[in-house]
């Protein structure tokens, strides 16, 4: 292909009369689009989502990915992935999925475009019960991945995922090692072999909170869409999950162990006490959520991931964490120990309280950060915006600390996260997070955190 000949064209997709259990299409492009440039622009309609760099985006994660619901409109739009080399043009009528493989001539991204139709559904049932509550729970479809995870070649070596010394973690092994040549393990050995274990791992466990049990059967629980992206427990996937569960007698197993499970249902609840935090965060952004869903694996010792779940009249967030027990047993004052969990659930459901915020001030944010090796001293985050989302949601915990442990605490966890910024590059960040809790106690609770974005960002 001659570089310099720009390719155009355009994707039509079939409609299809979609039943309601129809899983999405997936489409992969067969040709690379070409950025000679190295920058790639998605446009909706006229309007531009995001631009950013293949070789930045490849440093970071190696994939972009947009959310296009078909219940918030946006199907009835037209996107164009644009480089200096191509533009895609896409229109699509159904429910698909569209990864676009993009280079720059060195490097290789993939630009997923997720179109779906789905919502959760919260019935006034469900919003009277946990309407401003923060709920645990251990799904058992959840857990069931997690154990079928933890027998797999790659999983039995993850020493950092699976606490491989713990009691239960010999009570999984004991069960269910004999069955690691199930067809559902050999499955997932082969999609990891494929490509990361972190990756099939999180993909494969987040997927799994639509389906519940019932009875024994594994069905969907109607309240999580399915899927909420590409969701890959469906087809012979589910019938091997279910083989699987029937074959190992999982429920059994789960019964067996209830009472292990109900103590660290009650350990998180002590120690996560989220809601101090839910009430200071709501009193410093204008942002709202209506209830929250802690959920974790007894298995799982390295975990945090976070979704927004929003109907037309409900928000819910759900935090995927880790088992609490090895955290709860180091030595230490349990305010201390409270606040390092805490810390973890903030790092997922902060982002839903800067969205708002960081796009209101997104042209200063460009400019200010635009230039990121002065501020990171790596390239794992490809935008500006990501920069800076990072130096705030740590400088606004370091406040939040200030504000409600003892000043001991407060200091310990303030020298913890400063300690690991830097580790992590972040070589401005001493200075910043000072800068935000100054600026806050100047106005003595005449401005809130929400008010400071602007006149934080022109002090650089």
């Amino acid at each position: 292909m001659n570089n310099m000949q720009k390719l155009s064209f355009l994707v039509f997709l079939i409609s299809l009369q979609a039943s309601l259990n129809a899983q999405p299409e997936v489409d992969t492009l067969s040709r690379l689009l070409l950025a000679l440039d190295d920058t790639i622009t998605i446009f909706q309609n006229d309007r531009r989502l995001i631009k950013s760099s293949v070789s930045e985006v490849e440093k970071g994660t190696g994939e972009i990915q947009i959310d296009l619901n078909k219940n918030k409109g946006d199907w009835a739009q037209i996107y164009r992935v644009c480089t200096r080399g191509d533009t895609l043009l896409l229109n699509p009528n159904v429910e698909t999925a569209i990864f676009v493989p993009t280079t720059n001539g060195f490097d290789t991204i993939l630009v997923l475009l997720n179109f779906f139709e789905s919502d959760p559904s919260f019935s006034a049932e469900y919003q009277n019960l946990n309407k401003g509550l923060v709920q645990f729970s251990i799904p058992p479809v959840y857990e069931l991945v997690h154990i079928a995870f933890s027998i797999t070649r790659q999983g039995m070596l993850e020493k950092e995922t699976f606490d491989s010394d713990s009691y239960y973690y010999e009570e999984v092994n004991r069960h269910f090692m004999q069955y690691k040549d199930h067809p559902l393990i050999n499955s997932l050995n082969r999609k990891i072999a494929g490509t990361t274990f972190d990756q099939v791992f999180k993909d494969y466990t987040e997927f799994s909170l639509p389906l519940t049990f019932q009875g024994r059967s594994i069905v969907h629980n109607d309240i999580y869409p399915m899927p909420y992206r590409i969701n890959p427990w469906s087809g012979e996937a589910l019938q091997q999950l279910q083989d699987f569960a029937d074959q190992s007698d999982f429920l059994d197993f789960l019964g067996k162990h209830a009472g292990y499970h109900q103590k660290l249902l009650h350990e998180q609840d002590q120690f996560l006490r989220l809601d101090s935090l839910w009430i200071w965060l709501e009193e410093q952004f204008p942002e709202r959520v209506d209830g929250y869903q802690i959920v974790f694996s007894p298995l799982c010792t390295e975990r945090s991931d976070g979704r927004l779940f929003v109907s037309d009249d409900y928000q819910e967030c759900v935090i995927l964490l880790d088992n609490p027990e090895k955290l709860i047993q180091e030595s230490g004052s349990n305010a201390f120990k409270e606040a390092r969990l805490l810390k973890k659930a903030f790092d997922e459901l902060m982002p839903i309280y800067q969205k708002i915020l960081i796009e209101k001030n997104k042209a200063a944010i460009q400019e200010v950060f635009g230039d990121r090796s002065s501020w990171l001293a790596n390239g794992v985050y490809a935008r500006p915006e990501e920069v800076f989302q990072a130096y705030m949601d740590n400088a606004i915990f370091c406040l939040w600390a200030e504000d409600n442990l003892t000043s001991l605490n407060a200091r310990i966890i303030r020298q913890e996260i400063e300690k690991e910024m830097l580790n992590k590059g972040f070589i401005r960040f001493y200075v910043f997070s000072r800068a935000l809790t100054s600026l806050f106690r100047e106005y003595t609770g005449q401005k809130k955190v929400a008010d400071l974005y602007q006149e934080l960002l022109q002090q650089y």
